[in-house]
């Protein structure tokens, strides 16, 4: 799916995705930079599991995926994007795998910006942390265990 579909498809609530919306009191510019800070120090992940031997302390990690933030901005618009993109996926995925998370944040008043944001179910700690993000009250990092 590109970012439209799957805005799409949680809009109209099919598959495992949702969509909701609210306003800030906040310049659309600022709410990108918060967007732009904090979703590679909260969101840029490496998926994996350890291998530790039966005897000794030795092991080794296997990453198996990743969850890639994106964020893009210009003066009127600003959007962040998390996709996961997991080893060996078939069919046709998006380059860096499948969108979970998208928020749309622009102008929707003198100072305000509305966000719309649409996600998978399990994204909903994303999402209050989004939420704080854009509004500046918090800049706290979801949980990746809530997630993923």
């Amino acid at each position: 799916m590109t970012p439209a579909e799957y805005r799409n498809t949680a809009r109209a609530g099919q598959g495992l995705s949702t969509y909701e919306s609210f306003e800030v009191k906040r310049p659309v510019a600022e709410v990108g930079q918060a967007f732009r800070k904090k979703a590679n120090e909260c969101l840029s992940l490496k998926l994996g599991s350890q291998n530790r031997p039966l005897i000794g302390i030795a092991g080794s990690v296997n990453y198996y995926g990743q969850v890639i933030p994106k964020v893009f901005t210009s003066g009127s618009r600003a959007e962040l994007h998390v996709q996961i993109k997991y080893k060996n996926q078939v069919g046709q995925i998006p380059e860096d795998g499948m969108y979970h998370f998208v928020a749309d944040a622009y102008p929707s008043g003198k100072g305000t910006t509305r966000v719309d944001i649409y996600r998978r179910t399990k994204f909903a700690t994303v999402a209050e942390a989004v939420r704080g993000w854009a509004s500046g009250q918090s800049m706290a990092c979801p949980d990746p265990n809530t997630f993923l």
